[in-house]
């Protein structure tokens, strides 16, 4: 390694995708995987040492999406429908909050049970304020679903779905993606699927459901 011979190079030009479309939105951060590069970065220094900076650039566009996708919900004509298995990071939290605030009907489905995630979950959840707007699940193991449906006049227009839960470790420790799709007839399966969240059904009586409605 310490002789190396720099010799011939070649280079390529590429075309990628842009994050962002008519129809789809495609997100992603950071993460772990970007390990090394976070140490050359901010060498010696772990995340909170390095603070905002460091958060950002491990967030990349995920976060700033997420927090966009939910300020879409501005005023009184617009709802939010959410299912999220950890619902915890502050910053999106205070963005269903300020929805709210701004006239919109926010209402979230999240995992309630007596278990490390849920009890992380009810703590955030006070911090933050939004009690009123939080529907608890506790008939599955895990209420593992992370989506978010947007509707405007009572009718669903996007949902912003993909890997990403609501957490520190989720935005900026694992590699994850987040993805809105413009689509109404998407957006209203998943809209479907929510109601049917919103009763707390066993996880047998929702696998019946989707067999059902999505087979």
């Amino acid at each position: 390694p310490g002789a190396l011979t720099k010799k011939a190079a070649t280079s390529i030009t590429i075309n990628a995708e842009p994050l962002s479309g008519d129809t789809h939105d495609v997100h992603f951060n950071r993460g772990a995987i970007a390990s090394q590069a976070f140490t050359k970065r901010f060498p010696g220094l772990t995340l909170d040492q390095a603070g905002p900076p460091a958060y950002a650039w491990l967030a990349r566009d995920l976060l700033p999406a997420l927090l966009g996708f939910i300020a879409k919900a501005k005023d009184s004509t617009y709802s939010l429908r959410a299912a999220i298995y950890e619902l915890q990071w502050p910053e999106v939290l205070a963005a269903f909050g300020a929805a709210f605030r701004a006239g919109a009907d926010v209402k979230i489905v999240y995992h309630a049970n007596d278990d490390e995630t849920g009890a992380a979950n009810e703590e955030q959840i006070d911090k933050a304020g939004i009690r009123s707007l939080c529907v608890p699940r506790r008939n599955a193991k895990l209420m593992h679903n992370k989506f978010i449906v947007l509707s405007k006049a009572g009718k669903p227009i996007a949902v912003w779905t993909g890997s990403t839960n609501l957490s520190r470790n989720a935005l900026y420790g694992q590699l994850n993606v987040g993805h809105a799709i413009h689509d109404r007839v998407v957006a209203n399966s998943f809209l479907e699927y929510w109601t049917a969240l919103t009763s707390d059904p066993t996880a047998e009586d929702l696998k019946g459901w989707a067999e059902t409605h999505n087979p």
